[in-house]
């Protein structure tokens, strides 16, 4: 099972070394949908973390003891067996994607290639039932046509449907880049 915290925290940190507050922003906009991160969720996973030897803390000089971690090779290695899992399909599927995604300079192309697919698949995947779910409810709202609750359901479907497009059009445009990137 992938932990998007570790996940988000072993990709971040595979960019540069960062402080928990840094990391604590970060998390507050991955996570879909965004919400508040405090210190007590994020210190117990930097210090899980550290225990294993995926991660060392170092303090600083500043007046606030902030301590910042660094990413060991264990750690790396840890991120790029996340980066090989499949994602699960739960309330924080799109999360766990963009967290792939932040970590793609870490694996070779082929892997980078193979999580934008499976990505690629879930987005398509959305579309369809987004699809669906607008003919039924077209279907629904010919009953009773002046029904506003029917068309503010069809103004939501597509607007899911617009953003489901529009990661998709992305995809596209970084498999093509990967694409020239080999030639």
């Amino acid at each position: 099972m992938i932990s998007i915290y570790v996940l988000l925290i072993l990709s971040s940190l595979a960019a540069r070394d960062m402080s928990g507050y840094k990391l604590r922003i970060i998390w507050e906009n991955m996570d879909i949908p965004r919400h508040k991160v405090t210190n007590s969720a994020i210190y117990p996973v930097l210090k899980q973390l550290e225990q294993q030897g995926d991660i060392a803390l170092r303090e600083t000089d500043s007046a606030r003891d902030e301590k910042v971690a660094h990413l060991l090779p264990q750690g790396m290695a840890h991120l790029k067996q996340l980066l090989q899992q499949p994602v699960p399909r739960n309330t924080k599927t799109e999360s766990i994607y963009r967290c792939k995604i932040r970590a793609l300079p870490a694996v070779e192309p082929a892997l980078q290639r193979q999580i934008l697919l499976a990505y690629r698949e879930f987005v398509q995947e959305d579309l369809t039932h987004y699809h669906i779910g607008e003919e039924h409810v077209r279907q629904e709202q010919a009953d009773v046509p002046t029904n506003d609750y029917f068309t503010w359901g069809i103004r939501n479907i597509h607007l899911n449907q617009q953003l489901s497009q529009t990661k998709l059009d992305w995809i596209e445009t970084q498999l093509k880049e990967l694409d020239h990137e080999k030639e």
